[in-house]
């Protein structure tokens, strides 16, 4: 798998178009891990990991705080698309 699939990968929820619960972030960090699996390539892999970690955090974060919604949603989006 190469970094050219990277850039094919979409989500499939529109951050503007509604709720992002810790099952949403639990789903994401699950698809990452399973791609960080299947890189070939080193730095893609650990681009993928990362992604998966900090998924899972705010998927973690949620289930301890549901009122913490927007705060770091726009930072892990950044770090994907940047």
């Amino acid at each position: 798998m190469s970094s050219v699939l990277l850039t094919q990968v979409e989500d499939l929820k529109d951050p503007e178009s509604g709720v992002q619960d810790a099952q949403y972030f639990r789903t994401r960090a699950e698809l990452y891990f399973a791609l960080s699996r299947r890189m070939s390539i080193r730095s893609d892999a650990e681009y993928c990991r990362i992604i998966a970690e900090r998924n899972l955090s705010r998927a973690i974060d949620l289930e301890n705080d549901p009122t913490s919604m927007s705060s770091s949603t726009s930072d892990a989006r950044s770090v994907e698309h940047g």
